[in-house]
């Protein structure tokens, strides 16, 4: 039980510090620092069937 909580711990622990500094990048990009779409395409297609996309949108 107490290894799983200091797991548990952990994991709060990277997930802040990987949001942290995803803020970070993101304040640091000229622009409105948003994700290029094409950067995207990759997790759109892994997802596409969950997304339920009809044909015209995944064109």
């Amino acid at each position: 039980m107490k290894s799983s909580l200091n797991t548990l711990r952990q994991g709060a622990i990277v997930l802040a510090l990987v949001a942290t500094a995803g803020f970070a990048a993101a304040k640091g990009v000229p622009g409105d620092g948003a994700i290029p779409v094409v950067e995207l395409m990759p997790l759109t297609m892994r997802y596409e069937a969950d997304l339920k996309l009809t044909p015209e949108q995944i064109k």
